[in-house]
């Protein structure tokens, strides 16, 4: 087994987010990023060949990567990657919950380890961030797309895919230029999370972390211009139900097309209420026990609203416009 330690720069765009790290995603400093290379897909015919690992340290990453030798070493790596995660306080993935951590608990089951990954909490940064694909422009959240869209450097070695021919080429052959294009990757994935960890500044969206700064009528719509403390990484942009969404930097603004005059109020509670159809609003339950069956039914994040008149005073109350845009920008954010 090889053992290699690199230490790497975050990415500037990741930088604004490391001192609200904790409040927007949970992780404390001592969490450690992880990624698995394996030679397939199948736990029971495929095999994990490298595991890296990444703690943040100031505005660094510091890696530790295990490599096989041989596919019998696949045991001893994950014995010195449990040894490596004592003392984290949770785990970080990219789609992690769905490969990486249940190919890594089945592997110790068969090997008849104990598996500190139950013991850990953890974060896969796929399914976080899944809510933002929309506002990102993306349609779908392919790690290096993601990288990519972020302003990324364009990656250096070959995908996971092309790394099992290369293994095994290795295993043939042990020359140096197979395992680093290997080690290269995982790295590569690695410092993608680095990156990544930058569009947590999106969470703000969906936390209510922002401030009104102004409010006025353009037409038959409202818009609302927010603050966050945190820039975005990248300019975001989304159109959903009336609703049109830009932003950039450390602002935002939320344009709101009226109908006759009236916006939506959208109620985050939305298990509490039904929505009348026919009324085109939502009730709260303990009312709508009292109506037919046929003129309601449960209302979901997307119909649980009411409507109220656009007015002078609303233009002026900044606390009302913050919890219209707080408990709407849920809502259209959910793909």
């Amino acid at each position: 087994m090889i053992r290699i330690c690199t230490s790497v720069p975050l990415p500037p765009a990741a930088l604004p987010v490391l001192p609200s790290l904790e409040s927007l995603t949970g992780l404390k400093e001592d969490c450690v990023f992880y990624d698995i290379e394996t030679t397939g897909t199948s736990v029971e015919k495929a095999n994990i060949y490298l595991i890296g690992m990444g703690r943040l340290l100031e505005k660094r990453m510091d890696m530790v990567q295990l490599f096989a030798e041989d596919l019998s070493e696949e045991a001893d790596i994950l014995k010195a990657f449990q040894e490596e995660l004592c003392g984290a306080s949770s785990t970080v993935q990219y789609n992690g919950s769905s490969f990486d951590q249940p190919f890594i608990r089945k592997k110790c089951s068969l090997y008849g380890l104990s598996c500190i990954l139950d013991s850990l909490p953890a974060l896969d940064l796929y399914r976080s961030l899944s809510g933002f694909k929309s506002v990102l422009g993306l349609s779908s959240l392919r790690q290096r797309d993601l990288e990519e869209r972020l302003g990324g450097t364009a990656r250096e070695f070959p995908d996971g895919r092309k790394g099992i021919s290369l293994y095994k080429a290795y295993l043939r052959d042990p020359e140096e230029v197979y395992s680093n294009l290997l080690i290269g990757h995982n790295r590569e994935d690695l410092s993608g999370m680095g990156l990544i960890l930058s569009c947590f500044s999106l969470e703000q969206l969906r936390r209510g972390m922002f401030h009104v700064l102004t409010a006025g009528m353009e037409g038959e719509s409202v818009s609302i211009r927010c603050s966050v403390e945190v820039p975005f990484p990248t300019g975001i942009q989304l159109q959903k139900d009336g609703v049109h969404l830009d932003g950039e930097g450390s602002c935002f603004t939320i344009r709101l097309i009226m109908k006759d005059g009236r916006l939506r109020k959208y109620y985050p509670d939305y298990k509490n209420y039904d929505y009348l159809p026919a009324e085109d609003t939502a009730i709260p339950k303990s009312l709508g026990k009292f109506m037919d069956r046929s003129l309601r039914k449960p209302a979901v994040k997307e119909t649980c609203y009411t409507w109220f008149p656009v007015t002078d005073a609303f233009l002026a109350d900044r606390i009302l416009q913050y919890a219209v845009v707080r408990d709407l920008l849920p809502v259209i954010l959910n793909n």
